[in-house]
């Protein structure tokens, strides 16, 4: 029987025109997808036997994302493990993991764990909707997939089991105000070999990879070639009317809204264009790239962290894996990191912890937004305020900075080089170090733009700022009292509020100090001014203990 007509329009179309207007609405529900980018390099593209996997992870402007480190840890029988929204059944053994994740969740966006295993999420758009009812988040099974899996294919096999039994959906943001729900992608690499896994709900389908040059980004890019599946995808998709057996079945093109798979990855040229050359530089040089879009910056979301990885195919060599911590891979310095027993803790990347207050964990969730800001975010963020106002420090600030990441890149490519086996203890703290490093960088620039405000307000020995503050308001300036007036080694100080800058309570050792002590400031963001016999004046951490370090500038 034909299809009833009512006017000029069928009934047939009728259901086709509300299916058009269902996808835009689904569209403009889910348009919010982050743009993030992850790309592969397997020889003969990559130099040196390597395999060279990176990520720009772009999220919410304002989100922080901290860099944590969790030990190979054994687990009692029948013990639970809580996620982001849910509770699951916890493995006997869970695997040593580093990760980087938006600092209110359980999971994370990207990471690697100590058998050369490394995961990063892209959230996607599918013509099915996602759940925004709480169960596993993409993000959640990027951490449970490193965690449980010793290969990519492990790995790969624990993430889609994991959704077959818990399902994915849940709010993707800490917003209280709506909710954004995606399905996952993902990009599982080894040594090896990576699978390319993208998923609609419980369905999914995955690529093998072991040559050339791969991207993944927020749009479904699998097509015909699949080398695993969920065993009813296709039966499934059968049964919805969007794919018969006529033509040759394509993930993208069954799963996609309009034409969503067929643009993606601008990165992927850069790389292939290196022939067999791309190396851990080529792949940040690729993550910082603004004019591609592959480094976003825009209104609503901008790359809060990434991540390159380096694994040697060669077991006997380690795996190098780097980290910026912070916001804006073009602003950012990438520090290294290195699997080891033993490995030194970095609370100067991880955010504060708010327990079971954490407005993540409360029902109804995310009603407020606490500060998750680390030390080193915040040390970007006044560097990125210097690059922005005043473009000539800022600049030079950035130059620094990049010496010492082509510093640690110059010493990973030499323990990428030896012949003899690494001594643990010579990474133990690596990481802690370079971060370190960066900080008294960052702090070392604070500290000099405050001297040059000092100097510019110096005047026949005094310093002229407005207000200076101790328990009691004292004189618009202050008068260093000369040598003469000094018995022994006591020092001159008053607090001034001018200074009170959040310098960075961290511990400093830059050159010896002087015989003097001059100005100087104390730990825990308390300002102290202090003046030096000679007319010089000094600066750093200033602590309790005797003999406190600090750094010395002439005052002239």
């Amino acid at each position: 029987m034909g299809a009833r007509v009512y006017g000029s329009i069928s009934t047939y179309n009728v259901f086709k025109l509300a299916e058009h207007v269902y996808d835009l609405l689904v569209v403009n529900r889910m348009a919010a997808a982050p743009p993030s980018y992850c790309f592969v390099a397997f020889p003969p593209c990559s130099k040196d036997g390597l395999v060279v996997f990176g990520k720009n992870s772009a999220r919410p402007r304002d989100e922080v994302q901290e860099v944590v480190y969790f030990a190979a840890a054994t687990h009692d029988p029948g013990s639970k493990v809580e996620c982001t929204y849910i509770e699951i059944e916890q493995v006997p053994k869970t695997h040593a993991v580093v990760l980087s994740r938006p600092s209110w969740l359980w999971g994370a966006e990207m990471g690697a764990n100590e058998h050369g295993v490394c995961v990063a999420n892209e959230a996607v758009v599918t013509r099915e909707p996602a759940s925004e009812s709480e169960a596993l988040l993409g993000m959640d099974l990027v951490r449970l997939g490193l965690e449980r899996g010793a290969t990519a294919r492990e790995a790969l096999d624990v993430i889609v089991a994991l959704l077959e039994e818990h399902g994915q959906g849940g709010n993707y943001y800490e917003d209280g105000s709506s909710c954004h729900a995606f399905q996952s992608a993902f990009l599982i690499v080894d040594r090896n070999e990576a699978w390319i896994l993208e998923t609609s709900g419980k369905y999914w389908a995955a690529e093998k990879i072991t040559e050339g040059v791969k991207c993944i980004c927020n749009q479904l890019s699998l097509t015909t070639k699949i080398d695993a599946e969920h065993p009813e995808l296709r039966n499934y998709v059968r049964s919805q009317g969007w794919w018969n057996d006529d033509t040759d079945f394509n993930f993208s093109e069954v799963f996609s809204l309009d034409d969503d798979h067929l643009a993606c990855c601008s990165g992927r040229e850069s790389l292939e264009k290196q022939g067999g050359d791309v190396s851990a530089q080529t792949m940040i040089d690729v993550l910082r790239d603004k004019d591609s879009g592959v480094c976003v910056d825009s209104e609503s979301f901008l790359t809060t962290a990434s991540i390159v990885s380096v694994l040697p195919q060669d077991p006997s060599f380690p795996c190098v894996h780097y980290f910026t911590g912070t916001p804006d891979p073009s602003r950012s310095i990438f520090k290294p990191f290195i699997f080891v027993d033993d490995v030194k803790l970095v609370p100067k990347v991880q955010s504060p912890s708010f327990g079971d207050d954490d407005p993540a964990k409360k029902i109804p969730r995310f009603q407020e937004k606490p500060d998750r800001r680390h030390e080193l975010y915040k040390a970007h963020e006044w560097a990125r305020s210097l690059l922005e106002n005043d473009q000539d420090k800022g600049q030079k600030l950035m130059r620094i900075m990049l010496d010492l990441e082509k510093q640690g890149l110059e010493a990973m490519e030499d323990i990428l080089t030896r012949t003899e086996i690494l001594d643990p203890a010579e990474v133990v703290d690596l990481f802690y170090d370079c971060v370190d490093t960066e900080l008294k960088s960052r702090l070392a620039a604070k500290l000099t733009c405050i001297f040059l405000f000092l100097l510019i307000h110096t005047k026949n020995g005094r310093v002229e700022i407005p207000v200076l503050r101790g328990g009691r308001t004292l004189s618009p300036s202050v008068q260093f009292p000369p040598a003469a007036q000094r018995s022994g080694r006591p020092h001159f100080h008053h607090r001034c509020s001018h200074l009170r800058l959040d310098l960075l309570s961290s511990s400093w050792s830059p050159p010896p100090p002087p015989a003097e002590q001059g100005v100087g400031w104390e730990e825990e963001g308390v300002t102290e001014l202090r003046a030096c016999a000679n007319g010089t004046a000094s600066a750093g951490t200033w602590g309790a203990a005797a003999g406190a370090r600090h750094h010395c500038w002439q005052w002239r």
